[in-house]
């Protein structure tokens, strides 16, 4: 399955199904927009945007699994709110964080520095550990994936085959859901 292909959402769920990586990099280059737009909303200091995007790239992934036919929802719909609850879940839990290590002086909450040295440190072990998982050229593609580039525009930047960022794209996915214990929460 192609970046560029004809294939319809129930195509590519199916394809999701069986395991196909193709498929699910496919629909997240299709829902790319939605994704970007779902982040910008929740991006708050202490979250990253590539924190929040492997969060709704998993979430898509997990819509696509449980996704039903037939119970009068439309798959993008379904995929919107899906993802738009696990955004504002990990925000919540970011904040929760950050909250239970506040401190009060003078009746004003503010936040101390280790809450935000902790949330830097989380995100730059996560980033330490999918660097340690992906050859230098998937890492450089999940880079600009994750900010929102096309995999044409990868592509162009990377001076590599489309075919070859897809099969990149992947590859990612699939060893970041198989991998997905290495994360801190």
């Amino acid at each position: 399955m192609g970046v560029n292909s004809a294939f319809s959402d129930e195509e590519l769920l199916a394809g999701v199904r069986r395991g196909d990586s193709a498929a699910l990099s496919d629909l997240a280059e299709k829902y790319s927009p939605l994704i970007s737009s779902l982040v910008a909303g929740y991006l708050v200091p202490g979250v990253t945007d590539g924190e929040l995007r492997a969060e709704a790239l998993t979430s898509l992934d997990r819509a696509a699994r449980t996704y039903e036919t037939g119970r009068g929802i439309k798959f993008g719909l379904y995929a919107k709110i899906c993802m738009d609850r696990a955004l504002r879940r990990y925000v919540d839990t970011a904040r929760k964080q950050a909250h239970a290590e506040l401190s009060e002086a003078d009746g004003i909450v503010t936040p101390s520095a280790e809450s935000g040295l902790i949330s830097r440190e989380t995100g730059d072990e996560t980033m330490r550990n999918i660097r340690a998982l992906l050859s230098d050229y998937e890492y450089s593609v999940l880079l600009l994936h994750m900010q929102g580039y096309s995999t044409d525009e990868i592509s162009a930047r990377l001076s590599r085959d489309k075919k070859s960022v897809d099969n990149a794209k992947a590859r990612i996915f699939r060893r970041l859901r198989e991998n997905r214990d290495m994360f801190p929460v």
